[in-house]
C-alpha cells in the first residue's frame, strides 16, 4: 500500500476555504445536547437540538466532520431520540451528509490499493456482525430468541452493519479528503470531546453523589444509563489522558486544553470507582 499526495492547484484551495468551527460553538452545542439527553427533555427539544446539529454540520465539510466526530464519541448521543425510535440513532441520520460530503470533496491524498482493502476490512465488519448476530438470536445469548421478532432483529442486524460501515468510512475519508493541519486540528478537537466526555461522567456521578460511597451494580453509578459500565468508560478516559499527556508533552499549543483535559479526566475517572482504570492512569502517566 502507497501513500501518494495530491498537487493539484484546485485542492488545495477548497481546503484553505474551509472554516474551522468555533471551540465555543462545538463546546455550547455538545453542553446542550447533554443536558437535554441526561435530564430527559420532551422529544421536540431533542429534535430541536438534531435540528442544530445537522444545521452546523451542513455549513462545511470540516464542520460535518467535526460534528460527525462528536456523535460518534459520544456514547450519550445514542439516546437523543431513542423516545422516537431506537433505530433512529443521530449518528446514522448525520452519516448521510458527511458521506455526501466527502464524495463531492476532492482527494488530497491517495491510498493505492484502498479498494481491496476496504473491501476486506467491510466484508470482515459484516461477517463478524453477522456471527455475533446469529450467537444471540439462536443461541440465546445474552438475550432469548424467542423474545426477539424476525423483523426487530434483522433490522438490528443491518443498523449494526451500517454503523462498523460508517466508522470505516469516517477513517477513510478523514484521512483521504484532509489536510496535515486539518487532521492534527480534528485530533485536537477529539481531545476537546474527551474533555466534555470527562466532564459529563463528573456532572452525571456528582449529580448522584450519595450512591458513590455505596455503589452497587444495580445503580446509575455502576451502570451508566448514557455511558454503559464504569469500567468501559473510565477506559476511554484513560486513552484520553494518555493521549493528552503525550501531546502535552510534545507541543507548544493548546496547552490549556490539554491540561484541562487531562485535570477533568482523572476527576471523572477517579469517581468511576474502577480499580482497572486506577492502575492504568498511574501507568498513562
Amino acid at each position: 500500500m502507497k501513500l501518494s499526495i495530491s498537487s493539484d492547484d484546485n485542492v488545495i484551495r477548497g481546503l484553505e476555504n474551509f472554516k474551522k468551527p468555533s471551540w465555543i460553538v462545538l463546546s455550547v452545542l455538545y453542553a446542550a445536547c447533554w443536558f437535554s439527553i441526561s435530564l430527559y427533555a420532551p422529544v421536540a427539544i431533542r429534535l430541536v437540538m438534531m435540528g442544530l446539529l445537522l444545521a452546523f454540520a451542513l455549513r462545511s465539510y470540516i464542520h460535518c466532520v467535526a460534528i460527525f466526530l462528536m456523535v460518534l464519541f459520544i456514547p450519550a448521543f445514542s439516546e437523543m431520540l431513542s423516545d422516537v425510535s431506537r433505530g433512529l440513532d443521530v449518528s446514522r441520520i448525520l452519516f448521510i451528509p458527511f458521506l455526501v460530503y466527502s464524495l463531492l470533496q476532492k482527494k488530497v491524498r491517495t491510498l493505492k490499493g484502498a479498494p481491496s482493502i476496504l473491501m476486506l476490512v467491510a466484508l470482515s465488519l459484516v461477517i463478524g456482525q453477522l456471527a455475533a448476530s446469529f450467537q444471540i438470536l439462536f443461541r440465546g445469548m445474552p438475550v432469548n430468541a424467542a423474545e426477539v421478532s424476525p423483523s426487530n432483529s434483522l433490522i438490528s442486524v443491518l443498523s449494526r452493519i451500517y454503523d462498523n460501515l460508517a466508522i470505516v468510512a469516517f477513517l477513510y475519508f478523514s484521512f483521504t479528503r484532509l489536510t496535515v493541519p486539518h487532521l492534527k486540528w480534528l485530533f485536537m478537537v477529539l481531545m476537546l470531546y474527551g474533555l466534555l466526555f470527562a466532564a459529563s461522567i463528573l456532572e452525571f456521578n456528582l449529580r448522584h453523589y450519595e450512591l458513590l460511597s455505596n455503589p452497587s451494580s444495580d445503580t446509575v453509578i455502576w451502570q451508566n444509563p448514557f455511558f454503559e459500565h464504569k469500567n468501559y468508560w473510565s477506559m476511554i478516559l484513560v486513552f484520553v489522558l494518555l493521549f493528552a499527556l503525550i501531546l502535552h508533552a510534545n507541543s507548544n499549543s493548546h496547552k490549556t486544553l490539554l491540561r484541562l483535559c487531562i485535570a477533568v479526566s482523572l476527576l471523572a475517572i477517579a469517581t468511576s470507582l474502577s480499580r482497572q482504570a486506577y492502575v492504568w492512569s498511574v501507568l498513562a502517566f
